[in-house]
């Protein structure tokens, strides 16, 4: 159990930094990227709802 409260408390926002922290010191447009993401992602929501028959 303490294994994952570690996992939990230390290395899920260490991932973020390190993807942000990379993202950053090889000039990626981070916040375009970001946008795009959810772009992409909202377009994948809407195909997989089911559409009203009303």
């Amino acid at each position: 159990m303490k294994i994952i409260l570690f996992l939990s408390d230390y290395l899920v926002p260490l991932i973020l930094f390190y993807i942000v922290g990379f993202a950053v010191l090889s000039r990626r447009p981070v916040f375009d990227d970001f946008i795009s993401g959810a772009k992409n992602g909202m377009r994948t929501v809407v195909g997989i709802l089911p559409r009203s028959s009303g």
